[in-house]
């Protein structure tokens, strides 16, 4: 195979396997009622790449037409002090609240109903996995792993990177129609459900490894052996 067709660590491409990253799903109640959306979250550490000042601008524009959405930010980091002062000065910091670090993801996506993520660059969120898993309507960056985890206006809304006007609308869009926003929802936690599940992922593995064993006629013991020994 020639050079050019090699990845920089010389292994052959037909010899890669890509195994996305599996969800428990038990801890993610999924949501049986259609609900208005009034509180908006994001979960992502607050660091430039995250673009939260963009997030900041396109809520602005959405206060001016739903003043009782509330937006929430959940995640930490050296950029807070700077957001937190730039709401201020947006005008928005009555409807903004920071909380921080957050160990209860679950337990805090089940109490909002809309889920954002504008970041600049993304390789696979697992921020937008468990918004999915929550059933969570879901607008996001055209970026990165992104692209391979929302299906546009089947599983979530697709923005492009750095346009505050398209995501505001977009999230206008979810709060005007909450049928279509439980909609993407339910197909969010559904493929959640059929490509993601932690089940799936330690299946893909064990075909990985069986697959990997037969092909140096390494002899797999079945399981009752295993036990046994």
């Amino acid at each position: 195979m020639p050079l050019r067709d090699r990845p920089a660590e010389r292994v052959s491409r037909q010899r890669i396997r890509v195994i996305p990253n599996g969800i428990d799903l038990r801890p993610y109640a999924e949501r049986t009622i259609e609900r208005p959306i009034r509180r908006i979250v994001t979960v992502a550490n607050l660091r430039p790449e995250k673009a939260h000042e963009v997030l900041f601008q396109a809520a602005r524009l959405v206060l001016r037409r739903c003043p009782d959405v509330e937006f929430v930010i959940a995640g930490d980091g050296p950029r807070r002090q700077e957001l937190e002062a730039m709401t201020r000065g947006l005008g928005i910091e009555s409807r903004v609240r920071f909380l921080g670090h957050c160990e209860q993801v679950a337990g805090l996506l089940a109490e909002n109903d809309a889920f954002v993520l504008p970041s600049r660059s993304e390789a696979f969120p697992n921020s937008v996995l468990e918004a999915m898993a929550s059933g969570l309507p879901i607008v996001a960056s055209r970026v990165g792993g992104i692209l391979e985890l929302i299906e546009h206006q089947r599983t979530g809304v697709l923005v492009p990177p750095d346009d505050e006007r398209a995501l505001g609308y977009a999230l206008l869009d979810l709060i005007q129609w909450t049928g279509h926003a439980a909609t993407l929802g339910r197909a969010a936690r559904r493929a959640v459900e059929t490509r993601y599940s932690f089940d799936r992922m330690v299946a893909a593995y064990e075909r990985l490894y069986g697959d990997e064993l037969a092909r140096h006629a390494v002899a797999v013991p079945a399981t009752s052996e295993v036990i046994a020994s």
